[in-house]
This record gives structure tokens, C-alpha cells and sequence, in this order.
């Protein structure tokens, strides 16, 4: 998706989303319609395809991440599935690997480089610490590529996901914050790490 990110020049913003098949039908193409610059792709956890036709014109990428917290499961730890562990693990960790992967090729064309992993308040619950090894990891590694790398957790939001975890639990609704603000912060993370990185290029 474009955006100006008070620049003269188009930057491109990719942000992955987690969904269980319908919204990629539904909302999501309705909102690309409404969008020129608004367009769709799928990428699949565990997938090695990447999207090399992409044609991105842009000298600005920013990849965000939204890790989607399943917590479809409530159950302690001796008889939660052992299948819906591996599917929270493959949705909040190894879907950042997997973008990041599918994406690099399109990162390395361009001067300004943002990955943002974002964690949400279920992803974060169990997986918080390997997200945070995957982004420290890819971080050391592209340093010398000036790959700018953030792990962002917005807090408590309120989002058709977390409806009925905050139904149950008034202290976490007592503190969420609208989605609309939410998506505020993160766009102003990834904004201020594109100007802090632009200025370092151009010194």
C-alpha cells in the first residue's frame, strides 16, 4: 500500500495480516476495490514461494507484520492440543520468517529498509521471546544492509478477535484502545524509523 510518510518520493507499504481464510474474500477485497494503490497477495506460513513479480516503484519499503494471537483454545497446559500449539507458533513466529523471507529480494532494491513485527496481546502470551530472537537475529545479520528492525506490541486493542477475551475480562477492557488507534501507532513507529533511517543515507 502507498503512502506519502510526509516524503516527496512513493513508499511502499506491505503489511501481513493474519486471517482464517474468509476476511481474504470479504473485507479485504472490498477495500481493495475502493483502492488503486491497494492490492491483495497471500502468503502462506510455511510456503516458500516468494512474490518476485511484485513490481514495487518505490526507494521506501516497510514491511509490517500484524502477528495474530490464536486463542481459539482455552485449556491448561495437560490438555491443550498439541496441534493448536504448533498452529500458534507457525501464525506468530514463523510467519515473521516467512514474510521476511518472501519480501527480502524487494528489500535489497531499495536504500530504506523497515521491518516491524508486530505482537498482539494473545500472540505475545506464550511466543514473546522467540518473536523477539527472530527479529534480534535478522537485525545482526542485515546491520551491514542498513535493515531497520522493530518488534512493536500496541497494547491491548479491540479488534473482532479480542471481542470476547475482553467480554470476559474487565480489567483488559478497562485499558484497550480502538484499533484506529492502535494502527496510529505502529504507522508512526515505522514512519520515524523510515526518517531516521533516510537521514543516515543521506549523511
Amino acid at each position: 500500500m502507498s503512502s506519502s510518510a510526509n516524503s516527496t518520493e512513493q513508499n511502499i507499504w506491505l503489511i501481513s495480516v493474519v486471517n482464517r481464510g474468509i476476511g481474504l474474500v470479504t473485507e479485504l477485497q472490498k477495500l481493495a476495490a475502493k483502492h488503486n494503490n491497494l492490492h491483495i497477495a497471500k502468503l502462506t506460513s510455511g510456503s516458500s514461494k516468494r512474490p518476485n513479480k511484485w513490481q514495487l516503484p518505490s526507494r521506501s519499503l516497510t514491511l509490517l507484520k500484524q502477528s495474530g494471537g490464536l486463542d481459539y483454545v482455552i485449556a491448561k497446559a495437560d490438555r491443550v492440543p498439541l496441534g493448536d500449539v504448533n498452529e500458534h507458533f507457525h501464525v506468530n513466529v514463523v510467519s515473521v520468517l516467512v514474510s521476511f523471507q518472501a519480501i527480502l529480494p524487494l528489500f535489497l532494491k531499495r536504500p530504506t529498509r523497515v521491518f516491524q513485527a508486530v505482537s498482539s496481546l494473545a500472540g505475545s502470551n506464550v511466543f514473546a521471546h522467540q518473536l523477539f530472537w527472530h527479529v534480534v537475529w535478522i537485525s545482526v545479520e542485515y546491520a551491514k544492509d542498513d535493515l531497520v528492525t522493530i518488534r512493536v506490541h500496541p497494547g491491548t486493542v479491540e479488534t473482532d478477535m479480542s471481542h470476547k477475551f475482553l467480554k470476559r475480562y474487565e480489567y483488559w477492557r478497562s485499558i484497550a484502545i480502538k484499533s484506529d488507534d492502535g494502527a496510529t501507532i505502529l504507522m508512526a513507529f515505522a514512519e520515524k524509523a523510515m526518517r531516521e533511517s533516510q537521514g543516515r543515507e543521506r549523511r
